[in-house]
């Protein structure tokens, strides 16, 4: 009876391993990495998958921030990850996507994206409720394995502590006196970025990845679910 069941967890084991190696696989289709990285995309995409993290993009207006939050949402439920997204009340998004207004709302192991995070969570306004849930929610977001995506055109616009914690930074096209006005500490990262855009043909495709495990430019396309009513939701309201 021993043996039978070692048998049967080491079988379910390799199965659910070789379903892993297979999806990330099906996964890094998705992705065109350039020259050079640092570090392996591979390595980049299983940290997605198993840890809870807290990203953030950036990018000029119209550089296709949203599309390339959506792709992560897309893996995201690749992953059988729960999925709550904000500020998309107007957009026609699939069902497995959970729209919300209260971080309040959000349970354990989701994945939430928060787009224009500077309209929700400004920096301007620290000391009102939303700011107060965001402060909250970033200091437990471990501890519930929350995963927070925040897509914003300057990091000025963002609360401090979505800064101070973040894990990844994903870089769309920078406008040209971007790095002027973000904050010092991501002005010399907005410098190097906007070099690797300058020679790009389609620059919508394409984002630069800062992390732990990879450092690089990466070219991808749009999700699978993708409509206009996605990339208009703040211009109907």
């Amino acid at each position: 009876m021993f043996n039978f069941l070692k048998k049967y967890k080491e079988k379910k084991e390799m199965k659910e391993k070789v379903e892993r190696t297979s999806k990330l696989n099906k996964i890094k289709e998705f992705f065109e990495v350039g020259k050079k990285p640092r570090g392996k995309f591979e390595d980049f995409i299983s940290d997605f998958r198993d840890h809870s993290l807290i990203m953030l993009i950036i990018g000029k207006r119209g550089s296709g921030k949203t599309a390339l939050g959506m792709r992560f949402i897309e893996i995201a439920n690749m992953f059988k990850k729960k999925i709550y997204i904000m500020g998309f009340d107007n957009s026609k998004t699939p069902t497995w996507m959970k729209k919300t207004t209260s971080i309040e709302e959000i349970p354990n192991d989701s994945v939430v994206l928060v787009d224009e995070a500077g309209i929700s969570f400004s920096a301007r306004s620290s000391m009102k409720k939303a700011n107060k849930e965001l402060s909250s929610l970033l200091s437990i977001a471990r501890h519930k394995n929350l995963s927070l995506i925040f897509i914003t055109q300057s990091s000025a616009m963002l609360d401090v502590n979505v800064l101070r914690l973040a894990d990844i930074l994903l870089f769309k096209e920078p406008s040209l006196l971007q790095s002027k006005f973000e904050r010092k500490g991501l002005q010399d990262m907005f410098n190097k970025v906007g070099k690797s855009f300058d020679k790009l043909e389609g620059k919508k495709e394409y984002f630069y990845i800062i992390s732990d495990d990879f450092e690089g430019l990466v070219k991808t396309s749009l999700p699978s679910f993708w409509n206009e009513s996605i990339s208009k939701s703040f211009s109907k309201k």
